[in-house]
């Protein structure tokens, strides 16, 4: 047999088929198939993989579910080795817990997760020492299985930044002060619990949250509602963020983040399209090192042929067809 023929691709194959009434022999010397009708014969059928398909633990279950279709008592031994086919076994097939699994399935925190949330359907004790050992999986704990509070698992919650702030926001409904300093170190998770759960700004958090232009800006812009004076050093730094605190924030031209602004071809676009609503010709050198830019700001801010920038649009073939196109050259 062909040590690299993949016999599990194979076997999920031959199992669909079986499933569907339809079974087949493949023949690894000539990679000949043909049909058989009786469904039991799988496992005989698969000549050289036998001994694999029959210690599978995920092809074992497959081959319950979709052959069978009822539990196979005789196979519950090899399904019971992994978690991941223990859990779908007993969701699937026996449509029910399954006692003798557990012990194995709860060694996987996202098994066990998912075991208590749609097959016991209920909080499930015994597992939970192990699903608190995943931020994600104990807040989704305790979101769909606990559906409040989950006191044991918060030290473990609070720990990232991220599914503390989600815990705060749809579990807890409020602020988590326990957690807050760790959420605050984050810039972006700062950014988003000052927005979401405190609904206002956040002193004690604004020096994290301006080490990040992008969430500064974005602070100043959903928080704050209005300009953030302290923290306009830090978004002139990024040409994206400086021309949306421009546009969004400001409302007007930023002279002092203009000559950041134009060092960016997209950016520099952008803020002569949308801020200063005419063509910026000392940008104009820095949009040109950018085909689509190029090709946008002739479109949409010159309304027509750009002379001098064709020379860098022929340089992209598509952009240079769509220009030709519009401008019906």
């Amino acid at each position: 047999m062909n040590a690299n023929w993949d016999y599990r691709n194979h076997a999920e194959n031959l199992i669909f088929c079986v499933s569907q009434k339809r079974m087949i022999v493949y023949n690894t010397s000539e990679d000949i198939f043909s049909d058989v009708q009786e469904k039991e014969a799988l496992v005989l059928v698969l000549r050289g993989t036998h001994e694999c398909v029959v210690n599978d633990p995920y092809l074992v279950y497959r081959y319950a579910r979709d052959v069978i279709g009822d539990r196979w008592p005789e196979a519950e031994p090899v399904i019971m080795q992994d978690p991941q086919s223990a859990y779908e076994y007993a969701r699937e097939v026996i449509g029910d817990r399954w006692p003798e699994a557990e012990l194995v399935i709860m060694q996987d925190p996202q098994r066990a997760y998912w075991y208590a949330r749609y097959v016991i359907g209920d909080r499930w004790p015994e597992a939970e020492p192990v699903i608190m050992r995943d931020p994600l999986l104990a807040y989704l704990y305790a979101q769909d299985v606990v559906r409040d509070r989950w006191p044991e698992a918060e030290p473990v919650i609070m720990r990232d930044p991220e599914w503390a702030y989600v815990y705060a926001l749809d579990v807890i409904g409020d602020r988590w002060p326990e957690a807050e300093p760790n959420i605050m170190r984050d810039p972006y998770w700062a950014y988003r619990y000052a927005r979401d759960v405190i609904g206002k700004r956040w002193p004690e958090a604004e020096p994290n949250i301006m080490q990040d232009p992008r969430w500064t800006y974005r602070y100043a812009r959903d928080v704050i509602g209005k300009r953030w004076p302290e923290a306009e050093p830090v978004i002139i730094r990024d040409p994206q963020p400086a021309y949306e605190y421009a546009l969004y924030v400001i409302s007007k031209r930023w002279p002092e983040a203009e000559p950041n602004i134009m060092l960016d071809p997209q950016s520099a676009y952008l803020y002569a399209r949308d801020v200063i609503g005419k063509r910026w010709p000392e940008a104009e050198p820095n949009i040109m090192q950018d085909p689509q830019q190029v090709y946008w700001y002739a479109r949409l801010v010159i309304c027509d042929r750009w002379p001098e920038a064709e020379p860098v649009i022929m340089r992209d073939p598509s952009r240079w067809r769509r220009y030709k196109e519009y401008f019906n050259l």
